[in-house]
């Protein structure tokens, strides 16, 4: 599991997958962009996300499995926000309960 703590700059809310854009930070300063993704809008809503959880410009760490190939694209799993509130994938399944 890898752990990113970055800046939303877009979100997209389509099928197959969501897709959340962020900008990191590495550890010369250069911001990185990358490219979370989620499970489908439907399975996001589901579990009691909404369009409105986040919006370019929050400040979130998001937790999931980094690309092999090493492209900057990450499963998500969690979203953390500043104020503690988590935003949790179960088990990457589309919605909890099965």
């Amino acid at each position: 599991m890898t752990s990113l703590k970055g800046t939303v700059t877009n979100i997209q809310w389509m099928n197959p997958h969501a897709e959340i854009f962020i900008e990191v930070n590495d550890t010369t300063g250069q911001a990185q962009k990358y490219i979370v993704e989620s499970v489908s809008p439907l399975g996001l809503s589901r579990i009691g996300w909404t369009k409105d959880a986040l919006k370019p410009g929050d400040q979130i760490t998001v937790t999931g499995n980094l690309s092999k190939n090493g492209t900057h694209i990450l499963r998500l799993k969690k979203i953390v926000f500043p104020t503690g509130k988590e935003l949790t994938i179960q088990s990457g399944e589309d919605y909890s309960g099965q």
